[in-house]
C-alpha cells in the first residue's frame, strides 16, 4: 500500500478532472500526455474538456500509450490491447480519486497501481517503465536486456533473440545503437560491453 501511494506521489496520477475534463491552468500533466481514447485515437492533450470527460468513463478504451510501458507490458495476459496499449481505469460513473489515475482492474497478473489492494506485489516492471515515460531515468543500465542490473552474455543472447522476433525488450535496454529496432548489432555491442571491450552507442553503453 505504501509503494502504491508513493507511486502516486512520484507522478502516477492524472491532474485532469475526470468529471469535467478540465486541466489545471489548461496544462496537461506528464502522466496525462500518455493517455489515449482508443476509439478516437486522440491523446488527452489534443482533446477538449468534454472529450477528456467522455474518455474518463469510456471503460476499456482509455489506454496508456507510453512507449516504454507498452514495450514492457508484453507479459500481461489481460488488459493489454492488441496494439500493445494498456488499459486504464475508466469506470462509469466516475470514481473520484480512482478514475484515470490507475491501471484497469482487468490487468492480469495484478499490478501495483490498480485502484484496490489485491495481494502483495513485488514485480513493478510495468510501473518502472511508465516512470521512464514520465521522464525518470531507467534504474537498469543500458544494454541490461534481462534487467538483472548486470551486463553479461545473457543480455546479448536476449537481445539477439529479440532481433529475430523471439520476445520483446524495452527499447532503451536493447536498442543500444538507437536505430529504433533491436538487431544483431545491438546484441554484439552488449556482448562486447559485458566483457569490457570499448563500444560506442547512442545510450552511452560502457
Amino acid at each position: 500500500v505504501l509503494a502504491h501511494e508513493l507511486g502516486h506521489g512520484l507522478g502516477f496520477l492524472s491532474l485532469s478532472n475526470p468529471s469535467t475534463g478540465q486541466q489545471p491552468s489548461g496544462l496537461t500533466d506528464a502522466f496525462s500526455v500518455h493517455l489515449e481514447d482508443h476509439d478516437s485515437g486522440d491523446l488527452f492533450p489534443d482533446m477538449t474538456d468534454f472529450e477528456r470527460a467522455s474518455a474518463s468513463v469510456d471503460t476499456g478504451d482509455l489506454h496508456c500509450v507510453g512507449p516504454t510501458a507498452v514495450d514492457a507490458g508484453d507479459f500481461l495476459t489481460a488488459g493489454r490491447h492488441s496494439s500493445g496499449h494498456i488499459r486504464m481505469y475508466a469506470p462509469n460513473p466516475v470514481e473520484p480519486g480512482s478514475s484515470v489515475s490507475h491501471w484497469d482492474t482487468v490487468l492480469t497478473p495484478n499490478q501495483l497501481m490498480e485502484p484496490s489492494f489485491n495481494s502483495v506485489l513485488h514485480n513493478i516492471d510495468l510501473e518502472l517503465a511508465l516512470f521512464e515515460d514520465l521522464g525518470y531515468p531507467s534504474i537498469f543500465p543500458c544494454g541490461d536486456a534481462t534487467q538483472d542490473g548486470l551486463l553479461s552474455a545473457s543480455d546479448a543472447l536476449f537481445a539477439l533473440n529479440v532481433s529475430v522476433g523471439l520476445g520483446s525488450c524495452i527499447e532503451t535496454l536493447c536498442d543500444v545503437n538507437g536505430t529504433g529496432t533491436t538487431t544483431s548489432t545491438d546484441a554484439l555491442a552488449i556482448l562486447n560491453a559485458g566483457v569490457g571491450l570499448p563500444v560506442e552507442t547512442s545510450c552511452g553503453l560502457s
